[in-house]
């Protein structure tokens, strides 16, 4: 249940966000991920949570709607049996921002993953990526977390 997980606040400022997560997730990076936090293994699987910058810088609000509807276009092409679940474009630390929910099958593993992807426009040249995975039977444990540190998340003056 998600009230009993603690949740802390993880400040970067050299990334220039800070967030709510889960104390148990471990965080580490890699090559797409400037950070990203991983949950324990529950189903043979780890539910995650990653950030990046993106590095097309988007002039406007009206750049980042056509930006969304060229990245959905692009999800479902490389995703087998893509289906959108949701999408919403709401304020985020007072800044423009874009959720997109969906589901796709994994032909090679035999299941379902579900993620939510969400664009935070802090600048033109500063548009953050929240990706969030995690498999279908989990869905439910863990969409209330990836929603929680989706709406914690603050923007803070790079260092």
């Amino acid at each position: 249940m998600f009230s009993d997980i603690r949740m802390e606040r993880c400040t970067d400022k050299d990334f220039g966000l800070s967030m709510e997560v889960p104390t148990s997730w471990a965080d580490d990076s890699n090559d797409t991920y400037y950070v990203i936090f991983y949950a324990r293994p529950e189903k043979n699987y780890r539910s995650n949570v990653g950030f990046q910058k993106l590095g097309t810088r988007l002039g406007d609000e009206a750049a980042l709607r056509m930006f969304t509807e060229k990245y959905k276009e692009k999800l479902s092409r490389e995703h087998y049996q893509y289906k959108a679940v949701d999408e919403q474009w709401f304020t985020q630390a007072e800044k423009p921002a874009y959720l997109h929910r969906f589901e796709w099958q994994d032909p090679e593993m035999d299941v379902a993953f579900c993620a939510l992807h969400a664009f935070l426009y802090a600048s033109p040249s500063n548009v953050y990526e929240m990706k969030c995975l995690t498999i279908k039977p989990l869905l439910n444990d863990h969409l209330p977390i990836f929603e929680h540190i989706l709406k914690s998340i603050r923007f803070v003056k790079r260092a």
